[in-house]
């Protein structure tokens, strides 16, 4: 007999993309596994390219995808880990260092490095969403992971910095609040694909995620088990279906269906001798059927296609990170599962590439073993690792920064502190 479910120890991740919303419930287990106990999703509305454009849209879209996973899980969700993405996303590494005399290294010395890096962030970036320690370095020896107890002259620490532009959260803040809904965290897509999709050796190696949704493809670079780098590139799969249906004179629907069933990444001599049904936009009687080639459906997806995975490389090359990342590309989201993208991919990237989907998780085939649920698989993820806790060393910091809580900087570091 199944164990039963701790309803007071549920998780609900609420993914808010641009072609679907979904709401993830889910009952951690000892061994850090999570079991899915209810998916509700819905099509997006009120969403454009990872962002909120209608708020009235957004939330009644939000309402019904959570209503749906309330009653499959037979309970109440009030609080949710929720995702944030759209072009606005600025990742920077954040490097301070501080003199040590000789001594060895301990709490004090670790908030005093950390607090360095926070005064070199700016305000007028937007707002912080992760501030990810990715690691020490003691007298110049870098690769450090904890270096409390350590004796040097020098302690230096790196930051993985994570922001959004204001006005995001904020729309996202009152879509939760008309909702009656209450923010755990908010998580950069990239950083919660990574976590759903990466195995142990592939986050210590290094490698390159790319989540190819609908309305954006997300781009996080890991090393040495840690998120050094995540953006987010204003074109997805929804693109495609759009390119379709402009080219083909067809409605959104049935370019939709073309792409997923007779669509494909690349070319072939073969698409000349085969045939695909087109219903002409306002003409769904089977009477008006156009029979095209389907060379034309290919030719319209792998240009958009190819296109978007150079964007991709182009970015990596930009930040430095294609040369800092290993031989490896996890390719997840609902766009990736277009027939020979991988193989595209590939070429275009000049790494390894497989498909990624839900590591560590168990529920509905449909939902685990589909990449267009990774990002809500990686919130999930993300939760089962919160840190809530603090030290008595932390709480002591905590104190000291008290006085400074009501600024922007204070709520940084508390919250770095904490996180920590």
């Amino acid at each position: 007999m199944a164990a039963p479910i701790n309803k007071n120890n549920l998780i609900s991740a609420l993914d808010i993309g641009s072609s679907k919303i979904c709401c993830m419930v889910a009952s951690p287990n000892d061994d850090g596994t999570a079991k899915v106990v209810g998916v509700g999703y819905i099509s997006s509305k009120g969403i454009k390219n990872g962002i909120i454009s209608d708020i009235n849209e957004a939330q009644q879209a939000i309402y019904d995808a959570i209503l749906d996973a309330e009653n499959k899980s037979r309970t109440c969700v009030e609080k949710v880990y929720i995702n944030t993405s759209g072009s606005k996303l600025i990742s920077e590494l954040v490097t301070s260092e501080i003199s040590l005399g000789s001594k060895a290294i301990s709490e004090s010395e670790i908030n005093k490095v950390i607090e360095k890096s926070v005064y070199k962030l700016s305000a007028t970036d937007g707002n912080v969403i992760h501030c990810i320690p990715t690691g020490y370095s003691v007298d110049g020896e870098e690769s450090v992971k904890d270096p409390r107890g350590m004796f040097g002259e020098k302690l230096a620490i790196e930051l993985h910095v994570v922001k959004n532009s204001a006005g995001s959260i904020k729309n996202i803040e009152a879509v939760m609040k008309n909702n009656n809904l209450n923010i755990n965290k908010k998580v950069a897509s990239p950083y919660a694909s990574a976590l759903s999709c990466l195995v142990d050796d592939e986050k210590e190696i290094g490698s390159i995620v790319v989540d190819m949704g609908g309305g954006t493809t997300d781009i996080a670079v890991v090393q040495r088990g840690n998120i050094i780098h995540t953006a987010s590139i204003p074109v997805g799969g929804t693109h495609v279906t759009n390119d379709i249906a402009w080219g083909l004179t067809t409605s959104i629907t049935n370019a939709e269906r073309l792409k997923t069933i007779e669509g494909c990444a690349f070319p072939s001599p073969k698409d000349n001798e085969e045939t695909i049904a087109v219903h002409p936009v306002g003409e769904e009687d089977d009477m008006n059927i156009k029979y095209l080639p389907r060379a034309e459906l290919i030719n319209i997806i792998a240009p958009r296609i190819r296109e978007t995975l150079e964007m991709v490389h182009d970015h990596l090359e930009s930040t430095g990170m294609y040369k800092m990342a290993s031989n490896r590309i996890v390719l997840t989201g609902g766009a990736s599962q277009l027939q020979g993208i991988r193989e595209v991919a590939g070429i275009i990237l000049g790494r390894q590439v497989r498909l990624g989907r839900a590591q560590n998780l168990e529920g509905p085939a449909n939902i685990i073993n589909d990449p267009a649920f990774a990002t809500c698989a990686g919130l999930v993820k993300y939760a089962m690792t919160d840190k809530e806790a603090v030290t008595t060393s932390e709480q002591q910091s905590l104190s000291r920064l008290e006085n400074r809580e009501a600024t922007t900087w204070g709520r940084v570091k508390q919250w770095l502190i904490q996180n920590f």
